[in-house]
Order: structure tokens, then sequence, then C-alpha cells
């Protein structure tokens, strides 16, 4: 049986299999590029994510967050979504690399202007020094500065880079989580109507 998720096929028994309860059902994935890769090869560099009617599971290079930092996992990891406290994507950069990066452009413009008044062949050699390294950290926080869609939960939160998943995919996904969140506190509400219901049949079979 296959299913399409974003105008691609997809079988859906490859996705089952990560699943923890053989009765989960697949609603949605984020990354179909990275997880056709996946199960055509068996090898996987970026990750991706799977959502089912009660879980999201991660799978390949994600990125997680402790306090502020995300940091590199490779690991597979599974994240019930009764626990899931938002999404959305996050915008990190790193400001020191570009205060460093300016700093040190405004150092070599100065001994620009000090060399030049002073005919000074030492101070162009201080420019170029001071050039190549300003250049160096800017292009360290360009590297490093990324946009990663992230799914929070209680104690932080994992997440994919942006610029490896389809806007309109994570949009989708974004929206399933919601959907299938609301259904199970909608589930929760109704076992706990019918725990008291038959709590009262009990008090009155009892009388």
């Amino acid at each position: 049986k296959t299913i399409e998720k974003g105008g691609r096929e997809m079988e859906e028994n490859q996705f089952t299999a990560m699943f923890a309860s053989p009765d989960e059902r697949l609603v949605s994935v984020l990354g179909n590029n990275i997880a056709q890769t996946f199960f055509a090869t068996g090898t996987i560099g970026k990750g991706f994510a799977v959502l089912s009617d009660r879980r999201v599971y991660f799978k390949g290079k994600c990125l997680q967050r402790t306090g502020k930092r995300f940091s590199a996992i490779h690991e597979e990891r599974v994240v019930d979504v009764s626990n899931v406290t938002g999404t959305g994507f996050v915008h990190t950069k790193p400001v020191w690399l570009l205060v460093i990066s300016i700093v040190l452009f405004v150092l070599a413009a100065v001994y620009f202007v000090v060399s030049v008044a002073n005919l000074a062949f030492i101070g162009l050699l201080a420019v170029l020094l001071f050039g190549g390294l300003g250049g160096l950290f800017l292009w360290l926080y360009n590297s490093r500065k990324r946009t990663i869609f992230e799914i929070a939960f209680a104690g932080g939160g994992i997440g994919l880079d942006a610029s490896w998943i389809d806007a309109q995919e994570a949009e989708f996904f974004q929206k399933n989580i919601r959907l299938v969140g609301d259904n199970l506190k909608r589930q929760e509400r109704q076992y706990a109507r019918g725990g008291n219901a038959a709590g009262e049949l009990a008090q009155l079979a009892q009388l």
C-alpha cells in the first residue's frame, strides 16, 4: 500500500516498521527525499521525522536543544505527541562571531588609515592580518547561522535543519502534529468521562 505525501508516493510499511506499537497509523513525513534515500540505500546522513497518530520519530542527523544551544545527534529518537509543547522555526545566530568580525574590520580600517598617512609597511601587514581574521570570523558566522524546524517538549526539543526540508512540507507536518495532539486530548477527556460514569454506576449499584 502506498500513500501520497507532498506529491510523492511512499511505501507505508517502510515507515510503520519504525513504530513502537503495531496499531500506530502513519500521518505525515518531514523530509521525504531524505527518507526515500534511506530506504533505497540503507544509509543516512541528514535526518528526517515521521509522525504517527501517537508519536514523532526522528532518524538520522538531527539537532537536539539543551537550554539555548543545539547539538547534533545521530541516533533515533522518539517523542510522544502528548508531550509536545510547541513547533516552529528557530533562528540560531552566533552573534559573538559577527561582533568579533566587525571589531577586526574596524582595526584593519584604522591601521590602513594610519599606515597610508605614515607610509608604514608594518601597518599594511596589520591591515592584511586583521582584515583576513575579520573575513574568517565573518565566514564562520555565516556558516553557523541557520534556521531549524523544532519540535519542542518539556526540557528541550529536537529539530531538523530547515535547509534540508521543504517549507510546505514543514507547514503540513506542523499542522498534523496539532491535529494529532488535539485528537489525543479529546480521547483523554472521553476516557475520563467514561471512567466517571462507570464510578457513578458502581455507586448506584451499591445503593
